[in-house]
């Protein structure tokens, strides 16, 4: 991640200021998509109705798409490990907010786009033609060119580039989630090898941890037939039974 930090001399335990190269962020994967992102979403909204409705459409998901790219660069240049990993949340929630602007789409929330070749395509105008010669049930049903459990199940990786031109912003936005999210990973990771995490996100990252192992113990202990009673402990079934309570998996 060409990520360096070095310690205070005052208290070696503590971040005093992040190295890094000056425009590293430009070789980080998410930047690279971040931008491609920015750019194809400029040029599809572009092509929307000047109507205020779609107007304003155009100009929230063209911010969306750079805030999730400006981000990067100015969570860079911050000087904590801490405040790089925030502003990649800052990212994160632009780039939702993007994917969930371009599911509307999709989904046929916006009427006027259903023929607008630039962004659904020859493809997607198809779609829509073959939605509407199922019936007036179908199509009241499914408004939009594909339904949510479809536009859902499709992969980002590998982009199928035949796709509408709206399908394919919504998977390169859930690619570039994904992405940040891995990026936010290896700082989380980062800060606890360097002991520089917050005390407050040390104890929720333990209660996490914490919550998680009694699930999996919960399971283990459930797929062995044990209970697990009020106060905690675990008895065997035959105990159970044995103590007066009615039998669980009668025969």
């Amino acid at each position: 991640m060409l990520l360096s930090e070095s310690l205070s001399p005052i208290n070696p335990f503590l971040p005093f200021m992040l190295h890094r190269e000056p425009e590293g962020y430009k070789k980080l994967l998410a930047y690279q998509k971040a931008k491609t992102l920015h750019v194809a979403t400029s040029v599809l909204a572009h092509s929307f109705p000047k109507t205020k409705t779609y107007a304003d459409l155009a100009d929230q998901m063209i911010r969306s798409a750079r805030s999730g790219n400006k981000n990067i660069v100015e969570g860079w240049k911050r000087n904590t490990t801490k405040e790089y990993f925030d502003f990649l949340g800052f990212c994160i929630g632009a780039v939702e907010e993007l994917k969930d602007d371009a599911e509307d789409i999709v989904l046929g929330v916006y009427p006027e786009l259903m023929k607008n070749v630039q962004v659904m395509g020859e493809r997607g105008i198809q779609m829509g033609k073959e939605r509407d010669q199922r019936g007036e049930k179908e199509a009241e049903k499914q408004r939009g060119i594909m339904r949510l459990e479809e536009l859902v199940a499709l992969r980002f990786y590998p982009l199928d580039m035949q796709l509408p031109a709206i399908v394919i912003l919504y998977l390169q936005a859930k690619e570039l989630n994904f992405l940040l999210h891995k990026l936010q990973q290896s700082l989380d990771v980062k800060m606890d090898k360097e002991m520089t995490k917050p005390v407050a996100e040390k104890l929720r990252s333990r209660l996490e941890a914490e919550k998680q192992a009694d699930k999996e113990w919960n399971n283990i202990m459930k797929s062995l037939g044990s209970i697990h009673l009020e106060n905690g402990q675990y008895i065997s079934k035959e105990e159970w039974e044995k103590r007066g309570h009615p039998a669980l998996f009668p025969d």
